[in-house]
């Protein structure tokens, strides 16, 4: 996970989503790594031209900069900032913080996109 190496960022500060703890668990590829981060580090780096601001189609937005994006929330129901939330289910592989695969598992399943139907079999593989 060297783009999240050299972002540089204090672990309580951000959380790692997606399939990114497929990638660090070496379950899969990861194509782009969605990182949650504090209202404070979000700030910092929408202040920098480097990064670019991408919107969805709820009107919700994030950073984007080549195969990294950073938010404010996932999984959460009210659209609010929730790293603390993601933070009580997370789980350290190499000093980096990633959300456990099996909130990942239940978000997939939750959510359910066709992209997200060979995820569920391989977390439900992993979870036994």
């Amino acid at each position: 996970m060297q783009v999240v190496d050299n972002l540089n960022l204090d672990s309580d500060t951000f959380i790692v989503v997606g399939s990114g703890v497929l990638a660090a668990l070496e379950l899969r590829e990861a194509g782009d790594v969605d990182i949650i981060v504090s209202p404070e580090t979000f700030q910092r780096f929408e202040a920098n031209p480097a990064w670019q601001r991408k919107t969805f189609d709820d009107g919700t937005y994030a950073l984007a900069c080549g195969d990294c994006e950073i938010m404010l929330d996932w999984d959460s129901p009210d659209r609010r900032p929730n790293l603390s939330d993601l933070k009580g289910d997370e789980i350290v592989i190499d000093g980096i913080p990633f959300i456990s695969p099996s909130r990942l598992l239940a978000w997939k399943e939750r959510v359910r996109r066709s992209k997200d139907l060979k995820d569920i079999e391989i977390l439900r593989d992993y979870l036994g």
